[in-house]
């Protein structure tokens, strides 16, 4: 089943020409890697996916339905119901433990607050220990493993990951590709989550089911 089509989307900054006619399926259950240089458009193509950014023509359809015919309101309900998102930087919020930092989406999607689940998501990031620590208290390859587990607690149907490996060492940052197919593959059968990421990282892109190019705005597959 297609999550998320992406069908002939352009993206143009002044007289600049991001994304030229860039066209993608995400099934349930999919691993994508999306490749390219700095500059190429991955984090433009991302945000659009995700809808927080519009495209200039083209459509982004989630589920048969359109974002660009959904007003603003319900275009945040659609991320925080829908899309979990993994950055470069973790963006946890300082003043709050792991734990509450890892609840924290199930407020905007008004979920389940499950604490057992967090907790559960924790230990699979092998985070458990910091439950209680703050952002502060934590090295940067274990921040960004609570920021995976917040971006999974929703059980989101995509997952579009921007660069989350790339402030990381090589150990820390495949650690952290392992995490987001094990949890991919383990959910399978029952959520059907897909992940989306987008990389300079060769070795990483090579482990997702599918790969992709973006250069000069232009979307390749399997380069």
């Amino acid at each position: 089943m297609s999550v998320l089509e992406v069908r002939e989307v352009c993206k143009v900054f002044g007289e600049r020409r991001v994304l030229d006619g860039a066209c993608l399926t995400v099934e349930s259950g999919d691993t994508v890697a999306i490749m390219g240089p700095s500059g190429s458009g991955k984090s433009t193509l991302l945000n659009i996916m995700g809808g927080l950014d519009t495209p200039t023509s083209g459509t982004v359809a989630f589920g048969g339905t359109n974002l660009a015919d959904l007003a603003p309101a319900e275009t945040a309900a659609y991320r925080a119901s829908h899309v979990g998102f993994v950055f470069q930087e973790h963006h946890l919020l300082p003043q709050l433990t792991a734990i509450e930092n890892v609840l924290l989406p199930t407020l905007a999607a008004r979920a389940d607050r499950s604490e057992e689940r967090a907790l559960s998501l924790l230990e699979q990031v092998g985070v458990a220990h910091r439950r209680d620590g703050f952002p502060w208290q934590m090295s940067g390859g274990e921040r960004q493993r609570v920021a995976v587990a917040r971006a999974l607690i929703n059980r989101h149907a995509v997952h579009l990951c921007d660069e989350p490996t790339g402030n990381l060492d090589r150990e820390t940052g495949s650690q952290i590709v392992d995490l987001l197919l094990r949890v991919a593959a383990d959910q399978a059968s029952d959520a059907r989550m897909a992940v989306v990421m987008v990389t300079h990282n060769a070795e990483h892109a090579a482990r997702f089911a599918r790969n992709y190019r973006l250069d000069a705005g232009v979307l390749v597959a399997g380069t």
